[in-house]
C-alpha cells in the first residue's frame, strides 16, 4: 500500500533525539529556544514562542491579540477544525466565509463582505503549500493571524509565509511538511504579543493569577522539528519535483489540477486534484493500493450553524482528492499513481 502520508525520518532525527535523551533534560529548554529562533528567522519575524500544537498556537495567538467573548473572528469554511476550536476557546464568534476554489484559500472579497465593528481578527490559512492573497486581506486593516501549518516555506514575491500578519502560527504535527511528532509555534515582531504568548503558554512560577495553560513543547519534540527544519529546502524541492511530474502527466486528463499563480512559491504540502467522481476515485485508488486524503474532512459550516451559503467550500469538499506527495515517494510509486489516474474510468 502506498500511504497518503509517509514520514521522512532518518539519522539526523535519531541523532537529535539521542542527544536530548543523553542530556537528561527533556523539558522545554535550549533546543526549543533554538527552534524558536529558526522559525522566527524563516518567517522574517523577530521572535518565536514554541507551544505544544498548532491548535495551541492559534489559541495563544488569539489571546495575545486580546480577542475575547463578544468579538468576531473571520475564518474560512474550508479549513481545519483547529481554527474553530481556537476561536471558541476565547469565547469569540466564528464568522465563516467562502474560499477561492482555484486555490482553496480564503477569498478576500468574502472577507470584506463579512467585516463588522466586532471583527477583531482574521485567521488566514495558507492551504496545502500555496499562500492566500494576503496582500489584499491586509488592506482591510484588521489584525491577521497567518496559519502556516500547511505552508511552511511558501512565499509570495520572495516574502515568506508568516511574515505578512501581525502574528503567525506553525504546526509540527506528524503529517506536516516538517514534523516534531507534535508541536507548534507562534511568531511575531510585536514585543507585547510575544510576551503575552510566552506568559500564557505556561502557568507555573508566576507571581499573579490569570488563566494560563500547559502548552509547553518538550525538547524531544523540538529536537525532531529542528532536525527537520534544516532539511526543509530539500523536502520542498522534492515535493515540487513530484508535483511537476504529476501535473505534466495528468495534463490531458479530466482532473482539475493545482495551479501556481504568478509570483507564488508553492511548497506542495498536499497535491489536491478535483473531480466530480471523487468518491469513486478514492475507492478505485484504495482498491489498487494507493491511499488518498480529502484535503479537509469536514467544513466548518458542517460543525456549527451558519447562514452563509458557501458554494465553493461545499464544492471543494465534494471534489477534492489528495494524492500521496512526500520526499520518500519513490519514482516507481509515483508512476503507479500516475498510471492508475490516467486509466481511471468514471
Amino acid at each position: 500500500m502506498i500511504p497518503h502520508v509517509r514520514l521522512t525520518l532518518g539519522p539526523a532525527e535519531l541523532e537529535a533525539v539521542a542527544k536530548v535523551l543523553k542530556s537528561g533534560y527533556l523539558a522545554p529548554g535550549l533546543v526549543g529556544e533554538t527552534l524558536e529562533r529558526g522559525i522566527a528567522r524563516l518567517s522574517n519575524q523577530k521572535s518565536g514562542v514554541a507551544v505544544s500544537s498548532g491548535t495551541a498556537a492559534l489559541h495563544v495567538a488569539l489571546l495575545a491579540l486580546g480577542v475575547k467573548a463578544g468579538d468576531e473572528v473571520i475564518i474560512p469554511a474550508y479549513s481545519c477544525q483547529a481554527l474553530l476550536n481556537a476561536v471558541l476557546y476565547v469565547g469569540a464568534r466564528p464568522v465563516v466565509v467562502d474560499i477561492d476554489l482555484s486555490t482553496f484559500n480564503i477569498d478576500p472579497q468574502e472577507v470584506q463582505k463579512n467585516i463588522t465593528k466586532k471583527t477583531k481578527a482574521i485567521i488566514v490559512p495558507h492551504m496545502f503549500g500555496l499562500m492566500a492573497d494576503i496582500v489584499a486581506i491586509k488592506r482591510f486593516s484588521i489584525p491577521i493571524i497567518e496559519d502556516c501549518a500547511l505552508s511552511i516555506g511558501a512565499k509570495f514575491k520572495g516574502q515568506p509565509a508568516g511574515s505578512f500578519g501581525v502574528v503567525a502560527i506553525f504546526s509540527f504535527y506528524a503529517t506536516k511538511t516538517i514534523t516534531g511528532g507534535e508541536g507548534g509555534m507562534v511568531v511575531s515582531s510585536v514585543e507585547a504579543i510575544v510576551d503575552q504568548a510566552r506568559d500564557v503558554r505556561e502557568y507555573d512560577k508566576k507571581k499573579n493569577f490569570i488563566i494560563r495553560y500547559n502548552y509547553k513543547l518538550s525538547d524531544v519534540n523540538a529536537a525532531i522539528a529542528l532536525a527537520q527544519l534544516k532539511q526543509l529546502p530539500s523536502f520542498v524541492t522534492k515535493r515540487q519535483a513530484i508535483a511537476k511530474k504529476y501535473t505534466k502527466a495528468l495534463a490531458g486528463t479530466n482532473f482539475i489540477l493545482p495551479t501556481v499563480p504568478v509570483d507564488y512559491h508553492h511548497t506542495f504540502s498536499r497535491y489536491i486534484i478535483r473531480t466530480p467522481q471523487a468518491e469513486q476515485l478514492r475507492t478505485y485508488l484504495k482498491d489498487h493500493g494507493v491511499g488518498t486524503g480529502r484535503g479537509v474532512v469536514l467544513g466548518i459550516h458542517e460543525l456549527i450553524k451558519t447562514k452563509a451559503s458557501l458554494p465553493k467550500s461545499k464544492q471543494a469538499l465534494r471534489e477534492a482528492v489528495s494524492l500521496p506527495i512526500y520526499p520518500t515517494l519513490t519514482a516507481s510509486e509515483q508512476q503507479k499513481i500516475i498510471t492508475l489516474l490516467i486509466n481511471f474510468k468514471s
